[in-house]
């Protein structure tokens, strides 16, 4: 009960409980300095020794540095190497390899409508540097990328283009060029023609497997003679030949040799 002016007596905690609540303060203050205390005279009497179990510890403690590695691979990385994945995917690497890689060439221009022989002509271009380019070590990329045949002695890299749209199944030559095979296409189109195939396909690769217009082609409108494209795609398979180079890191040698003298 409170009256005026005076503080209400039920908000205040009884005294025995403040009593223990000092007592379990005390006791423990007491405790640190205790141990503290005993801490400082140890070190005090024996620094020599202190400092020798310091580094004794830390060297205990920072051992795992020793078995220290930078990982870049993505499936070790982030995959538990102890699974049953991990473990296959590691028997199918030793068995088959390592598979096939997607190497990516798009033509932009925001803005622009690249459904154009021209404009197509210059994706030709940069298609053919690719198919040209010897490495220092004489690779090419025909060593390097997936090869497929028509069974008629027509053979290219495995693809996917909007190239493809311009090949002409019958006109495939032994010997030839991929980019000499969509060259003679080319050259038979005009303007108009080049528009219709790119709107309406048909969308299969020169090999006759499908293709998605999404795929190859991007940021389109219109149809018809007003059918424009502002993306264009061309991706080519390459055989993906890892070897350890440094613990962690794995890389493909050949395709480095050759992307280099591309670049140069």
């Amino acid at each position: 009960m409170a009256t005026e002016g005076s503080v209400p007596t039920d908000d205040i905690p009884p005294v025995s409980s403040l009593k223990g609540i000092r007592r379990l303060s005390k006791t423990l203050d007491d405790a640190l300095r205790l141990s503290f205390g005993r801490l400082g005279l140890t070190v005090a009497r024996r620094p020599r020794l202190t400092i020798l179990a310091v580094f004794v510890f830390v060297a205990l403690t920072a051992i795992g540095f020793v078995r220290f590695r930078q990982e870049s691979r993505g499936d070790r990385l982030w995959v538990p190497q102890s699974t049953d994945i991990s473990k296959n995917d590691r028997r199918v690497r030793e068995l088959y390899g390592d598979g096939i890689r997607l190497e990516q060439l798009v033509m932009v221009r925001e803005g622009a409508d690249l459904a154009t022989k021209e404009e197509l002509g210059k994706l030709l271009d940069v298609v053919r540097t690719f198919e040209d380019t010897v490495s220092d070590g004489g690779l090419r990329l025909s060593d390097l990328c997936l090869s497929i045949s028509n069974g008629e002695g027509a053979e290219y890299c495995a693809m996917n283009s909007v190239l493809d749209l311009f090949v002409n199944p019958s006109d495939l030559r032994a010997n030839d060029s991929f980019a000499d095979a969509v060259g003679r296409g080319l050259d038979s189109l005009t303007d108009e023609q080049v528009k219709e195939r790119m709107e309406n396909g048909p969308f299969v690769t020169w090999s006759g497997a499908p293709l998605d217009k999404s795929e190859i082609i991007g940021g389109t409108s219109g149809s018809g003679a007003t059918f424009a494209a502002q993306a264009l795609a061309h991706v080519f398979i390459v055989n993906n030949n890892l070897v350890e180079t440094s613990p962690g890191t794995e890389e493909d040698l050949d395709s480095i040799e050759w992307e280099t003298a591309v670049r140069d």
